[in-house]
């Protein structure tokens, strides 16, 4: 089962390990303040600079397939998901969730079979974090393979009652809602806990503005 924390770096301190926070924020400071090519060349710079399995390099080696392949850039893109999963480090969203989504814009059935697999017994050996169950889900989703799609939403709600409003995953719930929706299934009670659901999570969002 996923762990409950948002986020991967939520679960790494949790579990004692390094903490990401460090390398997350200059990431932040490169996304926003570089694009294009200099922002790519940027994050190449810091992911050399750090031995391989060093802490961060495999975030920052993530966050670069991320923008190469935004940028179309999708074979640099791959080989650069293959390297942040070679090295074996932490990462905020696993590269294989990465790779899946090449796979997907490639319209590569046999890769996105093979990936799914692949994430799925991560899943089963609770390696992966409810962003990533979210992220998978979400890619699955927009390319229209809604039944798989469906699949990582629900599992994310699967150890709540419909009732627990206040701690069901709301992007998950959204989405599982939205899926069914389109596959034209009947509600269920998850289904119809979803508005509540949402509209706790917008008012825990506008209380933090608040502070």
């Amino acid at each position: 089962m996923p762990a409950t924390d948002i986020g991967r770096h939520a679960l790494i301190r949790k579990a004692g390990g390094v903490d990401l926070d460090d390398a997350t924020d200059e990431i932040e400071e490169l996304e926003f303040s570089l694009s294009g090519e200099a922002r790519i060349a940027a994050f190449r710079a810091r992911a050399d600079s750090l031995a391989p399995g060093e802490d961060g390099r495999a975030e920052f080696l993530t966050s670069l397939g991320e923008f190469l392949e935004m940028e179309g850039r999708l074979d640099e893109a791959d080989a650069v998901y293959r390297e942040a999963l070679d090295d074996g480090g932490l990462s905020l969203l696993h590269p294989l969730g990465g790779m899946l989504s090449l796979a997907l814009v490639r319209g590569d059935s046999a890769s996105i079979h093979d990936l799914n697999t692949r994430l799925w017994s991560l899943a089963r050996a609770n390696v992966l974090t409810v962003s990533d169950y979210e992220h998978v889900a979400d890619l699955l989703e927009h390319h229209e393979h809604l039944r798989e799609a469906m699949r990582w939403y629900t599992v994310l709600l699967s150890d709540f009652d419909p009732d627990e409003i206040d701690l069901i995953p709301v992007v998950a719930s959204n989405g599982r809602f939205r899926v069914r929706r389109a596959l034209g299934l009947p509600l269920d009670r998850y289904d119809e806990s979803a508005p509540a659901v949402r509209e706790h999570a917008e008012a825990q969002w506008k209380q933090e503005r608040l502070r």
